[in-house]
């Protein structure tokens, strides 16, 4: 059952730098060759300054940007376990 008391409760602000180039290396790895991933001149095409962000960006960036999600998430009681440790 979900613990209704944690509805609302929201995590600090963090930033995270990212570079054209690992947006374009991201989309190659995943195999996506939209060229809004792949490309500036595509992007600024449709009206973006800079290559565009995967809709799934976000939560990458929680895990890959935010040193503190884990502990974050302790602190609401709640487990995060990695697909390895998941696995065992």
């Amino acid at each position: 059952m979900f613990d209704t008391s944690k509805i609302g409760h929201s995590f600090p602000p963090f930033a995270v730098t990212v570079e054209p180039t690992k947006i374009r290396e991201l989309a190659q790895a995943i195999g996506d060759d939209n060229p809004l991933y792949q490309s500036s001149q595509a992007a600024q095409e449709t009206g973006s300054s800079q290559v565009a962000l995967f809709p799934t960006t976000g939560t990458i960036f929680l895990f890959w940007g935010n040193t503190h999600f884990v502990e974050h998430l302790a602190e609401l009681g709640l487990e995060h376990r990695s697909r390895n440790q998941a696995a065992s």
